[in-house]
């Protein structure tokens, strides 16, 4: 059983198709992604945690200056994972959406978010 928390369900149609645009890292299937919400707007995928039946992604509205920081080496993944607005995606090992909650990035569980530098 996956890790949960608090905070409002949110319509799954934001995100799907949940089909990534980018992927930047590929281990065993995406792992971190850009995609596209139905309004268009750039997003980026972590994948954050999955049991049996599915995986559990980090999503937040992103930039392509954050994307290419990213790139560079220049932005940490946790900077650009704390952003205003943060949702938690399920989707299915099939690639079906399930469940969309939108949350507080400070409420996600440490341990399922990469390590903040020293710097942050």
């Amino acid at each position: 059983m996956m890790w949960s928390i608090d905070g409002p369900m949110a319509p799954t149609q934001r995100f799907e198709p949940f089909s990534p645009i980018e992927v930047l890292d590929d281990y065993d299937g995406p792992r971190l992604f850009t995609l596209s919400d139905a309004e268009g707007e750039l997003n980026l995928a972590y994948w954050s945690d999955s049991d049996q039946r599915t995986s559990r992604y980090v999503v937040v509205p992103t930039t392509l200056r954050i994307i290419n920081g990213l790139k560079n080496g220049n932005i940490s993944l946790h900077s650009a994972l704390n952003q205003p607005r943060c949702w938690l995606c399920d989707v299915t090992h099939q690639g079906k959406l399930t469940a969309c909650q939108r949350v507080e990035f400070e409420a996600i569980p440490r341990d399922s978010l990469p390590t903040a530098s020293a710097h942050e």
